[in-house]
């Protein structure tokens, strides 16, 4: 399954909640291959796609380290609102960089830091087909940006994972 297929399904499923592309060449340094945007009067909301780093990463705290990258790079002013990040990180063999979908749950904000607000995390293996999804509290403003999310997501062909056991990995094998 391709990051464009799994780009373009986000951007429609986030069209119809008013987000509009806000990609900047600077953002490709990054490893952000799409980036939208929504800022009203009371609201300041924007939604990451990024390509995992070679290597072994920490899925989580990648993103809570790129969300301060991610706000310097699209230049947002958070005069009087936050804004709230939504992250897609995909790539190939994640497995290892998740570890458990409750794991991933602990890397996203519980409180605001009244800059950038890490307010989901969605992690897209692009070669094993799956996705898993950490969100923060208080989902009446962003809950349906996040849903909107994960139907873009399922939308490209991506299965959520669910563990057979709480907390248990995602891989199955000892290597």
């Amino acid at each position: 399954m391709s990051t464009e297929l799994l780009v373009r399904a986000v951007g429609q499923a986030l069209a119809g909640h008013d987000f509009r592309p806000h990609w900047r060449e600077r953002m490709g340094r990054l490893g952000c291959v799409a980036f939208w945007r929504r800022c009203t009067l009371n609201t300041n909301r924007a939604v990451a796609v990024l390509r995992a780093p070679d290597g072994e990463i920490d899925a989580g705290r990648y993103c809570q380290r790129m969300k301060w990258q991610l706000l310097l790079a699209t230049r947002f002013c958070p005069l009087f609102y936050e804004v709230g990040l939504q992250i897609v990180l995909c790539g190939e063999r994640l497995e290892r960089a998740v570890g458990s979908p409750r794991e991933l749950q602990q890397y996203v904000d519980l409180v605001s830091n009244q800059l950038v607000v890490l307010q989901s995390l969605f992690v897209v293996d692009t070669a094993a087909g799956w996705y898993v999804a950490a969100r923060t509290w208080g989902q009446v403003l962003t809950g349906p940006v996040q849903d909107a999310i994960g139907l873009g997501i399922r939308a490209a062909g991506f299965s959520y994972f669910e563990a057979a056991e709480p907390g248990s990995a995602l891989s199955s094998d000892d290597s």
